[in-house]
This record gives C-alpha cells, sequence and structure tokens, in this order.
C-alpha cells in the first residue's frame, strides 16, 4: 500500500493556491494543509490562518504537522494598488515570509516549489505592447 504524501500549500486562498489545493486534494494518498494570512476554506480542505512574516507563529504551527514533503509558497503581500504608496515594507515583508517558509521546508527536509506573482511588475500598461506579459517583460 503507498503511503499518504504531505503537502504545504501557503497564500491557499490566493488566484493559484485554490486551484492547487483542489488538485491536491483530489489526488490519492495526497495530505493536504494549506494556510494563508486570513484561513477559510478552499473546498474540503480547511486553510488555517498563520501569519509566515512571523517566525514565532509559524514555528508553533509547524509543531503539530506532520513531515512536509513539499512546500508550494504562493504566499505574498500585495499592495491593492501600485500607485503613489512606498513599496520598500512589502518588499521586506515578503522577504522576511519567504525566509520564514524556506526556513521551514528545510527544517522538513522539503522540496520547495516558489511561485512569484504577475505583481512583482507593478502596474499594467494597458498599451498593447505590454499585454500579455512574456518571460521577457521586464518589472
Amino acid at each position: 500500500m503507498a503511503r499518504d504524501r504531505h503537502f504545504l500549500v501557503t497564500g491557499a486562498t490566493g488566484f493559484l493556491g485554490q486551484y492547487l489545493v483542489r488538485f491536491l486534494s483530489r489526488q490519492p494518498q495526497c495530505k493536504v494543509w494549506a494556510v494563508s494570512r486570513n484561513g477559510g476554506r478552499v473546498a474540503d480542505v480547511l486553510v488555517e490562518g498563520v501569519d509566515l512574516s512571523s517566525a514565532e507563529e509559524v514555528r508553533a504551527w509547524r509543531e503539530t504537522k506532520p513531515m512536509f514533503e513539499t512546500v508550494f509558497h504562493l504566499a505574498a503581500v500585495v499592495p491593492a494598488s501600485f500607485h503613489g504608496i512606498e513599496l520598500e515594507p512589502f518588499f521586506t515583508r515578503n522577504i522576511v515570509i519567504t525566509h520564514n517558509v524556506l526556513s521551514l521546508a528545510v527544517r522538513h527536509q522539503a522540496a520547495l516549489v516558489y511561485a512569484s506573482s504577475s505583481s512583482v511588475y507593478g502596474a499594467a500598461s494597458r498599451s498593447p505592447a505590454h499585454i500579455p506579459l512574456s518571460e521577457e517583460t521586464l518589472p
């Protein structure tokens, strides 16, 4: 009999996260743990509210979980608008979040799959030359 595989999805209530949680939860022998800033539910999976920018909160949350084989890091703090705001606090917080998720993955000896966001490109230009974004589009 095949053993269960354990996955963690951060940013589980986001656009990509919801699809990934639904997909993984339908696979045989897959156990999915999901976290997001505010928690919630995706399909039949409870999404726990965890502040990934707090190393202490991540450490406390992790203590009651099994060893993850793979961590899908999809979480990020993104401003509602890129116009007229200071972006450095968002960048700094996302670096801290990624550091904490990497530390968790190392502790679990888990593979890490990191997916960035189209938000790294800032406000999208509406000119046809910038749509759609491609691998060559600069942030």
